[in-house]
């Protein structure tokens, strides 16, 4: 079965460097993005019985964010990472206590996420 990852991100450049780094890591992994909070809801309501290797959420959407759909699927089967630009220490305890499995710092030339995605893809 092909590994699959889910992002919630609405910036198609940040969407791009994810995507670099998830074929550098692991090639072949399908990807299913949304761009916004609902979009990614009427999904997961939808999914059946899909599942995962990782759930990346962008925390800043205009419709939400990540921190809201985290709270939302707390007993999802699948390790989820929060992501933003402004991390901080703050907010990667906040993600933490929510139920996530860390925040990724999108400012980091993507290292974060490369090592969240080694991370979750390895187990």
């Amino acid at each position: 079965m092909d590994k699959l990852v889910y992002l919630l991100e609405d910036s198609d450049a940040d969407v791009l460097a994810f995507l670099r780094a998830l074929k550098k890591i692991s090639p072949g992994t399908r990807l299913v993005r949304w761009r916004t909070l609902q979009q990614a809801l009427e999904y997961l309501a939808a999914r059946g019985q899909e599942v995962p290797v990782a759930m990346f959420l962008d925390l800043y959407l205009p419709d939400g964010g990540g921190l809201d759909l985290l709270r939302r699927i707390s007993d999802f089967p699948s390790p989820i990472f929060l992501i933003s630009s402004l991390a901080s220490a703050e907010l990667r305890e906040i993600a933490i206590e929510a139920g996530a499995l860390g925040l990724v710092d999108k400012d980091q030339s993507f290292a974060d996420f490369a090592a969240a995605l080694q991370q979750a893809l390895t187990g």
